[in-house]
């Protein structure tokens, strides 16, 4: 009777939980683990078995990539899917230039649309697409995972679909969007990617976001999309979707976790019970079984780092774990989830094909742990119906096996594409979603092919069987879905098939997008339309054996003068005949490689070519979109329109309302102050009011919609209120005491930055500084970092004009993550919250709107316009976007290509914007008529190539409405005409010119701020770095510049009141001052904690009151100058950079949030509007006193450390004159040719060695020492620096009362400069990320300069440059390329006297000089260039091409790279030396070498079957790959080879398989395959690297800094490649031939112990006496070990 009633109430709590919404029909499969959310279908017959060619109903081809299962109701299927766009967000790095992560995962830097898809069932004909969201991820995923990895849930009225991080959307079935809800971003430990899926029961959807950040559990409502509840988790990674369950009549949430199973209460989240067992990362689903005897239970299981499955009965409460009813501990899954069926749990090992099968009501093992057959790895869960369970492997493989006792293989499968999603299961089908395809399998299917665009017809009728086809139709899939290029395809397509190219032709064809102006194909029309074969073209082979019959042009000379008849021919051909000449000359050098006469058959292309070719003629689809100027303003660059986006308003002008309530205390106090916010997510608008004395509130002019109430104030939980509507006067809130976790929250980053410890309060003001520039330190957002070597390149980034204290720099690293890192914030002391705003505050309301996608914060600049609209310029983004305050229209408005950096955005007179474009060194004028854009050069050419325009400003009382502004690349303030365009640039004043005695200066640097008086019109304006504010006199011809230096460090935005005194805030030491122009006095007054302020910026309001941001702590200051009384008012998001304010025609205050997206409360870049009524008194603040900062404060040396410092320069200037004094005169200099040697020796050095020699002479005299005969004294530092003295020998002035003056980037790193009298503009604006600086102890001058290098090639430069205008990225790699190549300048400098070159001239002109130097012609034989170089280099000739200075191109052209990191003279300690040399053989019977099973591709390289190379042995058993090497080796500074080490791959196999190269010795890595390779580092001591190499693409070059071996690298897209490295800081080594043999020279006499190595068989040491004469060494024999295997 017991067991009758269990399994009654089991059968009713099955019922139960399918009540409250639509039942799914029988043959659906509506949520991931199918209808009964266990991986199982009851009513379900799918297919047997398949192949490509048979019970394929339909296959349709998805774009992007998703792990996603199919969701199936009815006659509809859904899946979702990520697309890469391509669109780059150049505020973002680049993957390549991203440091190692674990997986090699990289954060992408480029936008995916998130699609959701709805197809025909029956067809495979596409429905509806959806693009949920078009965004750029923050984060990046594994490799095999995607950024659609969750799987939708279907209810019969809407398709739920979650895309993570970026949202969670409800469709109608027929594909309109119902809701959307942005959850913020979740961080997944090592960047790994999400992949919970909702489920959905009785109207509520849940989500479970387990990450390294706060993890949560939410409902949904879903019919709105509103939280019903949320609890926080106390779990880390987790990827599991939850289950439902019900008993006695309450429906449970079961979720698995790391650190507990828990169980919620669906209707109020309350926690039922929990258990604990599992091991980590879970990410299988939970199951239950209603019907097990013993009553209803969850199988709850993990496969990660152990094993255990968890049988855990659903009928307690509390901590259940001590009545798990039982456990198993091996076998169990990672990714897969299980399948209950027939009262079994079927599951997989690990991602592995071994099976277990278990007794669900007890746990015995039915099926031990057994390898499937030729699954191989498995990531898809799985499945089961109709007697059988289907297990998918991950490479097209499915293994059908009955269900049962008995483990029974009943059929293989096989499918032509790749498989991480599990399976779908629905009536007579399989659905079966793959990388590439989405997959319809049934039994005996009918032809049918989807009419889709990216279909292909794969019926069983129309599978192709031509193995030429299907490749084709494969590499089309490949190349759609990113997987490799379309060159690496075809080069894929002709390994397999060489000649074919009937199929290639057409596939190109596929390809091929139309036309701009080309009709697009009819969509249902011509889609039946017989397509016509074109008939077989000659294959390229064909074509040049045509050629090469062919005789020789009679008007070909020959001989000396074959080059002059190929220039005169390029110099005239069309760029399309000579394009066609480089390719066919490409393909003539790939296919016959060992033709005879170079020179002729390069004739013989040409004349085919100039004889035969037809050029394609230009349509009006290739006219260029943007309209060049016509030449009535030399000045314009460019006119163009702009490209619009809108996002319309949805507010109704008129239509408001109110809501209103109270807040009181959890005692029933009334609260006061607490800051009340109404946020209306569809119109991403919040107005926030505050509370009054009583507790009382009431938001007014609301429009009609649906809000989310917050009730916010320091101390007190966040008070969320749901669904409020306009009218709504009773709104109780309570609050709670925040504490822990949610009370540090509240910190904000002022104070969040105290915590980090400085040694004074000099060295604080420095580091803010330097590394507040564009974001809050201390915030949550800020510790994100995982290791120390981000933090390293964070400090570096920041740290962009050199001016850390060096100090500080060395230890910062530490400190950081000592404070900021993981547990140091626990060990804080309590957040102690501000008291509750009270008075003016109190009246004030802030509204605050949502501009642009999350996640792309960075606004700088706004303009509130009389319009009333407010502008807004996105430095990022390169957009202006405009904002209608009454409507909520947003617009944006794209800048021209090539165009970067709006900054700074101010009306002219005339009522247009103008604009300063930083980055790319512009100003624009915005017409708000015609919206169009004028985009002119910052500066007069060819200083616009060190220009970055900042600041402007229009004087509104000036006749002629001159456009002010600063350029913080050049120390200039610049004066530009409206309408005539023309410049006048005003040189600010140096160093040594400034008033007051450049106290805290550094070197005057960095124009910045900049206002009118409108008093008397005089310019003012801010050198933030230089520490000075000063004044031009517009009237004066030269500008009359006086200068001067404030008391405090940092000023930045100023401006001037209406009275005529500039007010300034002191960013680096958080004050802000006052400066009377007619006594040069200062009031400096301090900010609350000013320590750890950065005030940004202030304005002065018509009404004479000073606004100042409250850039490091989300506030704003209103300051009254006359009573001095101070008042903050708080923004409504937390992490609030601003940097600048503004007032609208009401006396409004605006201002605008920047700096990074993800530290943001809200993610996304805001609009902030402050409105104070008229009457409201001044009350609720501080009266400011003013004070007098110390010196320390202001950044200033005091005079006992400028004295100590001194001193130390002293000694260290002593030893170094000593070392100069000891120097022996050069023998050219006799003593009465003194100033003839001085100016012939001056005349050759470059002009910073020429300034050394002077200061290192200036030095010498003032040290007080006495000079013997001054001249000789001269004549010996000049001798030093000529011959490589080092700016790092020559100890840091400290400067006029500050931190050391900053080095130049050759002084810095020794090694980048190019090597020209006149320094090149296009090094201008150069910051090296972490090239290190100083040696470490022990270091030579060699390892040192190999540490440099290694820094400079690991990350390709690592430098960022400040392009010159018109310089893309592409011109300036060219010229990078063009740096490294020998032969170059006296062409080209004859070339560009004859006038400018198309980029097609160039191309042919360059392609030549490649054949020349190919054919071997001596004047070329230096050009260092390949046909991947020539679109680079075409841009970066091209853009030299405009420059109309010859002398400035012929300086360009003559740029050099010289290394300055030689070391002076070194003697090796050695003098004797002696060749090493011996045998190492294997002892023992030699085992078979196995075979390497390659996929097909690789294996057609080989002409017999690849067998295992790990260990080779001669037939007289000599042992082959063995490193050897001396392991004390002696000391001497031992020369790094100049040539590469190759690391080749060929044959899908790396050569060599062993080898060993010196630290600091480039590392060449070389594709000589027809496909993609990647070569993988697993180093410990040297950064781990992972570089891709697609076919046909350059070589790659790695530097090593440190020693270290073996290293093994890998190829991911082959698993078998397998090869190690060895890294020596000394040349004494070897690796063995293939008969064991070795040798080592140049081994100094000694005793040495010698070391081999074997991958396999480990290592052995010997020692070893070398003598004057050859060594040999005793025969070494390696046993063999019974475990090798292969």
């Amino acid at each position: 009777m017991k067991k009758l009633t269990t399994l009654f109430l089991s059968i009713f709590s099955i019922l139960a939980l399918t009540t409250g919404q639509a039942q799914p029909p029988a043959d659906s499969w509506h949520q991931w683990r199918g209808p009964e959310n266990n991986g199982t279908s009851s009513t379900a017959t799918p297919p047997l078995e398949w192949s490509e060619k048979s019970n394929v109903r339909w296959k349709t081809e998805i774009k992007g990539s998703g792990t996603a299962s199919p969701i199936v109701w009815g006659n509809k299927v859904f899946i979702t899917t990520a697309i890469n766009t391509g669109e780059v967000d150049p505020s973002l790095p680049k993957p390549e230039d991203q440091p190692e992560r674990v997986f090699g995962i990289k954060h992408p830097n480029t936008s995916y649309e998130m699609v959701v898809l709805c197809f025909d069932r029956n067809s495979g004909n596409q429905l509806w697409r959806e693009v949920a969201k078009t965004v750029v991820p923050h984060e990046g995923h594994h490799k095999d995972a995607s950024f659609a990895s969750g799987s939708s849930f279907c209810d019969g009225e809407r398709i739920y679909c979650w895309f993570g991080s970026a949202g969670l959307y409800a469709y109608s079935l027929d594909g309109k969007k119902l809701w959307e809800r942005d959850l913020g971003p979740a961080k997944m430990g090592a960047s790994l990617g999400e992949g919970s899926s909702p489920v959905v029961h009785g109207g509520k959807l849940i989500l479970v976001r387990d990450h390294s950040g706060q993890s949560t559990i939410e409902c949904f409502d879903t019919k709105s999309g509103k939280t019903l509840w949320k609890k926080n988790r106390d779990e880390g990674n987790t990827w599991a979707t939850p289950a439902i369950a019900e008993h006695e009549g309450i429906i449970q949430v079961i979720t698995p976790g790391t650190n507990a199973i828990r169980s919620y209460n669906l209707a109020n989240g309350d926690l039922i019970w929990k258990a604990t067992g599992l091991t980590n990362n879970c990410a299988p689903c939970p199951i239950v079984d209603g019907t097990r005897e013993g009553g209803p239970a969850v199988y709850c299981m993990t496969g990660y780092k152990g094993h255990s499955l968890l049988a855990i009965p659903i009928t307690g409460t509390g901590d259940v774990t001590d009545q798990v009813q039982w456990k198993a501990d091996r076998g169990t899954p990672y990714v897969p989830s299980a399948a209950l069926y027939n009262g079994q749990l079927y599951f997989t090992q690990s991602n592995q094909g071994i099976l277990t099968s278990l007794e669900a009501k007890d746990g015995k093992e039915v099926i031990a742990r057994t390898r499937v057959p030729e699954l191989g790895d498995i990531y898809a869960s799985p499945v089961a119906a109709d007697g059988r369970v289907y297990l998918v492997g991950r490479k097209g493989t499915t293994v059908t096996i009955a269900a049962g006792k008995e483990f029974k293989v009943l059929a293989t499968s096989q499918l032509d594409d790749n498989f991480h999603a599990s399976p779908a299961l629905a009536g007579k089908q399989l659905f079966l979603r793959g990388t590439r395809f989405l997959y319809c399998l049934e039994d005996g299917a009918a032809a049918s092919t989807p009419k889709n665009k990216t279909t292909f017809a794969t019926t069983q009728l129309e599978v192709p069987t031509d193995p030429k086809t299907v490749l084709s139709a494969r590499l089309k899939g490949l190349v759609d879905a990113e997987k490799i290029t379309g060159g690496e395809a075809i080069e894929l397509y002709l390994t397999a098939f060489p000649g074919e190219r009937e199929n290639v032709m057409r596939w190109l064809a596929s390809l091929r997008k139309p036309e701009p102006n080309e009709p697009a194909p009819a969509e249902a029309a011509d889609k039946d339309r017989p397509v016509t074969t074109p008939k077989s073209a000659p294959t390229t082979r064909e074509r040049l054996q045509e050629i090469a019959q062919r005789e020789i042009p009679e008007d070909y000379p020959g001989g000396d003068s074959h080059q002059s008849f190929v220039d005169q021919w390029f110099a005239s051909a069309p760029p399309e005949k000579a394009g066609e000449v480089a390719q066919l000359w490409k393909e003539q050098q790939r296919l016959f490689p060992n033709m005879k006469s170079r020179g002729e058959s390069f004739i013989r292309i040409l004349d085919h070519v100039r004889s035969n070719s037809v050029p394609k003629k230009a349509t009006p689809a290739q006219t260029p979109r943007s309209t060049q100027p016509k030449k009535s303003n030399p000045n314009i660059k460019r006119k163009e329109p702009s490209r619009i986006d809108r996002e319309p308003g949805i507010i109704t002008p008129g239509k408001t309302g109110t809501v209103a309530g109270s807040v009181s205390s959890l005692d029933g106090k009334p609260i006061g102050g607490v800051m009340v916010s109404a946020f209306d997510d569809r119109n991403r608008q919040t107005i926030s009011i505050f509370s009054q004395a009583d507790g009382s509130f009431q938001i007014d002019d609301l429009h009609d919609a649906e809000y989310r109430i917050r009730a916010r104030i320091p101390g007190q939980r966040d008070h969320w209120v749901e669904d409020v509507k306009i009218g709504g006067q009773g709104i109780k809130i309570t609050m709670e005491p925040a504490n822990g976790k949610e009370l540090e929250e509240q910190r904000p980053a002022s104070d969040a930055f105290a915590q980090l410890k400085f040694d004074s309060p000099r060295d604080r003001l420095n580091f803010k500084m330097m590394c507040s520039y564009c974001h809050q330190i201390g915030t949550p957002g800020f510790r994100s970092p995982e290791e120390p070597v981000d933090w390293e390149t964070m400090i570096t980034r920041m740290d962009g004009f050199g001016g850390l204290y060096p100090h500080t720099k060395d230890t910062i690293v530490q400190r950081i993550i000592d404070t900021y890192k993981g547990e140091a914030v626990e060990a804080w002391p309590p957040y102690e919250p501000p008291p509750a705003p009270t008075g003016m505050v109190t009246q004030a309301k802030i509204t605050a709107w949502e501009l642009g996608n999350h996640y792309e914060g960075s606004f700088h600049d706004l303009e509130v316009g009389d319009d009333g609209l407010a502008y807004v310029v996105h430095i990022g983004k390169q957009y202006t976007a405009t904002l209608n305050p009454k409507t909520g229209e947003r617009i944006f408005y794209r800048l021209p290509k090539g165009s970067h950096g709006p900054h700074s955005i101010e009306p002219d007179n005339d009522g247009d914007m103008w604009l300063t474009l930083c980055v790319s060194g512009e100003m624009a004028k915005f017409d708000l008529e015609t919206k169009e854009y004028t985009i002119l050069s910052s500066a007069e050419a060819p200083a616009d190539r060190g220009s970055w325009p900042h600041t402007l400003r229009v004087d509104p009382k000036d006749s002629e409405g001159y456009i002010w502004y600063t350029d913080a690349g050049r120390n200039s303030v610049f004066r530009l005409h409206p309408k005539t365009l023309v410049r006048k640039e005003y040189h600010l004043l140096e160093a040594d010119q400034v008033k007051a005695g450049g106290k805290g200066e550094s070197k005057g640097i960095t124009p910045y701020g900049l206002d009118y008086s409108p008093v008397d019109g005089m310019i003012w304006y801010s050198k933030l770095n230089g520490n000075r504010i000063g004044r031009i006199d517009p009237k004066a011809p030269d500008g009359d510049i006086t200068e001067w230096n404030p008391p405090f460090r940092g000023p930045r935005r100023l401006h001037v009141a209406p009275d005529g005194m500039v007010w300034v805030p002191g960013f680096g030491s958080g004050v802000f001052g006052k400066f009377d122009p007619d006594t040069e006095e200062w009031t400096t007054y301090p900010l609350p904690n000013y320590i750890n302020q950065i005030p940004y910026a202030l304005n002065v309001a018509p009404d004479g009151m000073v606004w100042i941001c409250g850039t490091g702590n989300d506030t704003l200051y209103r300051f009254n100058p006359e009573t001095e009384y101070l008042i903050e008012f708080p923004l409504p998001y937390r992490v609030s950079y601003t940097r600048e304010i503004e007032f609208d025609k009401e006396g409004n205050v605006w201002t605008s949030t920047s700096g990074p997206a993800r530290h943001m409360e809200n993610v996304c870049g805001s609009l902030i509007k402050l409105e104070i009524p008229a009457n409201a008194k001044e009350s609720g603040g501080i009266k400011l006193t003013p004070l007098q900062l110390s010196l320390e404060e202001q950044g200033i040396l005091t005079e006992s450390q400028r004295q100590n410092q001194k001193q130390k320069r002293n000694l260290q200037l002593g030893s170094l004159f000593a070392k100069i004094e000891a120097r022996k005169l050069p023998k050219a200099y006799n003593g009465r040719n003194h100033q003839q040697y001085v100016n012939q020796v001056m005349a050759r050095l470059p002009e910073e060695q020429r300034a050394r020699v002077s200061k290192l002479f200036n030095e010498r005299r003032q040290s007080g020492a006495k000079m013997e005969n001054a001249g000789q004294t001269f004549i010996r530092i000049l001798d030093y620096v000529a011959e490589g003295g080092k700016a790092t020998e020559i100890p840091a002035e400290p400067g006029p009362g500050t931190d050391p003056p900053r080095r130049s980037m050759e002084e810095k790193t020794g090694i980048h400069r190019l090597g020209n009298a006149r320094r090149s503009p296009f090094d201008a604006f150069i910051y090296a990320n972490r090239i290190p600086d100083h040696s470490d102890e022990g270091e030579t001058a060699v390892q040192f300069a190999g540490r440099i290098l290694g820094r400079l090639a690991n990350q390709e430069g690592r430098v960022l440059l400040k392009l010159p205008n018109g310089m893309n990225h592409s011109a300036y790699n060219g010229f990078k390329t063009f740096l490294g190549s020998e032969r170059f300048a006296a062409a080209f400098q004859l070339y560009f006297r004859n006038g400018n070159w198309s980029a097609g001239e160039l191309d042919a002109i360059l392609r030549s000089k490649m054949t020349e130097a190919n054919d071997g012609l001596a004047e070329n034989a230096g050009l260092k260039i390949t046909a991947s170089d020539l679109p680079d280099l075409t841009a970066f000739l091209g853009t030299l091409s405009d420059v109309g200075d010859e002398a400035f191109r012929n300086l360009i052209l003559s740029a050099r790279v010289v290394d300055v990191t030689k070391p002076t003279e070194t003697k090796p300690k050695a003098t004797k030396t002696n060749y090493v040399s011996g045998t190492i053989r294997y002892d023992g019977v030699p085992p078979k070498r196995n075979r390497i099973f390659m996929d097909e591709a690789s294996r057609k390289l080989h002409d017999s079957p690849p067998l295992d190379e790990s260990l080779l042995i001669s037939a007289d058993g000599g042992l082959a790959n063995v490193f050897v090497y001396v392991k004390n080796a002696p000391e001497g500074d031992y020369p790094v080879p100049s040539e590469a080490a190759i690391i080749d791959q060929q044959r899908s196999v790396f050569e060599p398989r062993v080898q060993g190269f010196r630290v600091g010795q480039t590392v060449q890595m070389k594709n000589g395959d027809p496909f993609i390779h990647n070569v993988r580092s697993l180093s410990r001591a040297n950064r781990i690297f992972n570089i891709v190499q697609p076919a046909g693409t350059p070589d790659r070059e790695k530097i090593f800094e440190k020693a270290e071996g073996p290293i093994t690298i890998k190829c991911d897209f082959h698993r078998w490649m397998t090869a190690h490295l060895w890294v020596m800081d000394h040349p004494f080594f070897a690796v063995t031939d293939a008969h064991g043999k070795f040798t080592i020279p140049d081994l100094p006499p000694g005793e040495y112990t010698l070391a081999s190595w074997h991958e396999l068989l480990g290592t052995q040491e010997v020692t070893i006496q070398v003598n004057d004469s050859t060594t040999s060494v005793p025969t070494l024999s390696f046993q063999a070990k019974e475990q090798i295997q292969f």
